[in-house]
């Protein structure tokens, strides 16, 4: 007798919401916090593309050299606190870009809250100075889940 291969049911696409974005980005340094975030995002079906970044100059320079509109992340998911350039710096130089991109991207900003790690407290005027930022329309705290994620696409 031979056997059969069994293959489970392929995940039904009329399960999953519509995805409300196209583009989404993250940018992160920590190669774990990006996979652990980005299943977080497919899992909620965020957007119809996930694009993941562990360079946030890298994200700076492919921003000031977009040429087209639909290249356009719609929605950038920033860690505040990386090695190479922070998440204040990032803005910063975020701020600088042309009105093309800045008016349809949009940042939410992701950190964590160490309260034993004093060069990585995150304390309430941490959040409100990243918040002043024009281009940030919210403040994340790990860790993440879908829940939290949830109340924030659909508001």
């Amino acid at each position: 007798m031979k056997a059969k291969k069994i293959f489970p049911n392929p995940p039904s696409t009329a399960v999953l919401p519509k995805p409300k974005f196209n583009r989404v980005m993250l940018v992160d340094d920590n190669e774990t916090e990006l996979f652990i975030t980005e299943t977080i995002l497919k899992a909620i079906s965020i957007a119809r593309e996930i694009r993941l970044e562990e360079d946030p100059v890298s994200v700076l320079n492919y921003l000031q050299n977009i040429e087209r509109l639909s290249e356009v992340p719609e929605l950038i998911f920033l860690n505040i606190n990386m090695r190479r350039m922070n998440g204040f710096d990032f803005l910063t130089e975020f701020n600088k870009l042309s009105d093309f991109v800045k008016n349809k991207c949009k940042i939410v900003a992701i950190s964590d809250i160490h309260n034993n790690e004093p060069e990585k407290v995150m304390d309430a005027d941490v959040k409100y100075r990243v918040m002043l930022n024009p281009g940030v329309v919210r403040f994340l705290v790990r860790p993440l889940d879908v829940y939290q994620l949830k109340d924030f696409i659909t508001n």
